[in-house]
């Protein structure tokens, strides 16, 4: 995999962090009562897709990190894995991480996201998981799956990576007082916590990205493969209810 490391002054780049280059962290304000609303995602019942997360972007509670503009194509197939350096003055909290392509007119479309709650960070898959709850002024090094995608980012786009600790209701709100979730009292006091993103040479926040050649990607010929499914001539296919559908559903997006 190839690593976009995110920088202090909000880019994202393969060169790590070094000492000199400015802040080592940046901090946002997260208030449980005012969560970042969902725009998208791999949702079932709310609106779904690579909807535009710019009028999210520019909430101080998201952190934007953006590649400079691709002279080339980049092209991804695998797992896309974020690696953040962490910290919050509450005892529990999440964080959360979209990868978007930003496109030359400022639409930045959600590709894949992952979020990560951080008093399940160390036994969130045994049988007897019991919470680990967070230390003020410790930073803590996570590694935030954003799944698998193919997906090839077009010349002239650039990649964006955005951090945040809300994403509702796809993922359900963190009040961050450390309740579990049959606690009655888990939503009646909430937190507001100040969290905090490292990004330096000793905490180089980063994310992998799999990047393949264009001849590694298989030729695929949608059209073929749809007339031959469905049983369509191309003409029947264009003008069917399904194609309808896409072409409406794309149009909204």
């Amino acid at each position: 995999s190839t690593d976009l490391c995110l920088h202090a002054d909000g880019t994202a780049s393969y060169t790590p962090p070094t000492d000199g280059e400015g802040e080592s962290s940046t901090s946002f304000t997260y208030d449980p009562a005012d969560p970042v609303p969902s725009l998208g995602g791999n949702n079932l019942e709310i609106a779904c897709g690579p909807l535009d997360q710019s009028p999210l972007e520019n909430r101080a509670d998201v952190l934007v990190f953006t590649s400079h503009e691709l002279e080339d194509p980049v092209s991804i197939t695998g797992a896309l894995t974020a690696t953040i350096y962490v910290s919050s003055d509450a005892i529990d909290t999440d964080f959360m991480v979209k990868v978007t392509d930003v496109y030359p007119d400022g639409q930045s479309r959600l590709i894949q996201d992952g979020a990560v709650r951080m008093r399940w960070r160390e036994n969130a898959y045994t049988e007897e998981a019991e919470p680990v709850y967070m230390e003020q002024g410790e930073v803590y090094k996570m590694e935030v799956s954003l799944w698998n995608s193919s997906y090839i980012f077009a010349t002239g786009h650039a990649i964006r990576v955005a951090v945040t600790s809300s994403n509702a209701p796809r993922f359900s709100i963190n009040p961050n007082n450390g309740r579990l979730l049959d606690d009655p009292e888990l939503y009646t006091s909430n937190v507001t916590a100040t969290n905090t993103l490292h990004h330096s040479a000793k905490y180089p926040s980063k994310l992998s990205i799999p990047v393949v050649t264009m001849d590694q990607l298989p030729e695929f010929d949608v059209i073929k493969e749809a007339t031959e499914l469905l049983g369509m001539s191309v003409d029947e296919l264009g003008n069917s209810a399904m194609a309808k559908f896409v072409e409406n559903h794309f149009s909204e997006l």
